[in-house]
């Protein structure tokens, strides 16, 4: 069957996990709420050009202690959205569905397979893949033959807006997870999203434009 794909973050649109991944992140880098907000205007994972390589080691070790206390503790911490737990079924009637994430595959596979939606998935790319969200989603289109146009990434921050516009894939910017509209709107997504149930509406009318 010639589906399309649809490219999902997890955290934040997936997974409500900011509420329980703050102070987690504030326990290893000492960091505000805002200030872990305004992390996800980028790629989270982009270096600093300043950064020497000692500072650079120490960050890795920050980032390796982070998800592995992260992935032993989230999955039972943070729920599903109830509405998008709903919706990713009749979602993978049609479309091919992957999830496209700065977290672990591990602690991704841990929910989804915990709330029976595991098997919506074609596939899972984490951090341990690839860093960049852009050469991820080449990564997937390449993998399955497909044109940009013919994805779609369903994302709640800037940072993935950004970079699905780099990787020529349009996004739809949902306002349940980490940024609000007005910061994601920064990001000239395709169309934005404030409730789970109308997804489908949206993501049919793009395809079908």
């Amino acid at each position: 069957m010639h589906r399309k794909l649809l490219l999902f973050d997890f955290d934040g649109v997936i997974f409500d996990s900011f509420d329980a991944m703050a102070p987690l992140v504030t326990k290893h880098w000492g960091t505000t709420e805002e200030e872990q907000r305004a992390v996800h205007d980028a790629n989270v994972f982009t270096a600093k050009d300043e950064e020497t390589p000692e500072e650079r080691d120490a960050e890795e070790a920050r980032i390796a202690a982070f998800y592995a206390e992260a992935d032993r503790v989230l999955p039972d911490m943070c729920p599903v959205f109830p509405g998008v737990r709903a919706v990713l079924p009749q979602l993978a009637v049609n479309y091919r569905l992957f999830v496209v994430s700065s977290s672990l595959s591990s602690t991704i596979t841990k929910v989804l397979e915990q709330c029976s939606l595991a098997d919506c998935f074609s596939g899972i790319y984490g951090m341990e893949n690839e860093r960049s969200k852009v050469k991820k989603i080449h990564t997937i289109l390449a993998a399955a033959g497909k044109h940009p146009r013919e994805s779609l990434f369903i994302t709640d921050t800037l940072g993935d807006v950004r970079e699905a516009r780099t990787a020529g894939v349009d996004a739809i910017a949902v306002t349940w997870g980490f940024h609000d509209r007005e910061r994601v709107l920064q990001g000239e997504p395709w169309d934005t999203c404030d409730d789970p149930a109308d997804l489908p509406e949206k993501i049919g009318r793009y395809f079908a434009g």
